[in-house]
């Protein structure tokens, strides 16, 4: 089985850290389909947004009819391009998926990164020249 491969793979090659150690325990879970409609579904939606009015008895929040705020796909259009056109596969969607919120949920680690983004390949160390 697939079970001891990570999605996406470059994760494999970045720093060890305790974040990357516990978002590899998150993404080797089996296939799960109500996990995967679920996740889909919450990055996916588009809440109503919430408005505040002012009245003599202090003020009142309630929700816009029309107006909503945007969904988390809407805010990282690069992890929604790689779920909707560049996975086929629902355990690779569900593992980015699963990636995505694990980061969401661990930002403010030292050592997090977005385990969907491999921009850490971007960067060389060049030594320096002493």
């Amino acid at each position: 089985g697939l079970d001891g491969v990570v999605w996406p793979t470059h994760i494999m090659e970045r720093p060890d850290s305790e974040f990357k150690e516990r978002l590899m325990c998150v993404l080797r879970k089996p296939f799960s389909q109500g996990e995967y409609d679920m996740l889909l579904g919450n990055a996916r939606i588009r809440l109503p947004a919430t408005k505040k009015r002012q009245t003599r008895s202090g003020v009142k929040y309630y929700d816009s009819t029309h107006e909503r705020v945007q969904s988390y796909f809407d805010c990282h259009p690069d992890l929604a391009k790689q779920v909707r056109v560049e996975s086929t596969s629902k355990p690779n969607q569900l593992a980015l998926l699963r990636g995505f919120f694990f980061w969401m949920e661990n930002i403010t680690n030292e050592d997090q990164f977005r385990p969907w983004s491999d921009d850490f390949k971007l960067y060389k160390i060049i030594p320096s020249m002493e």
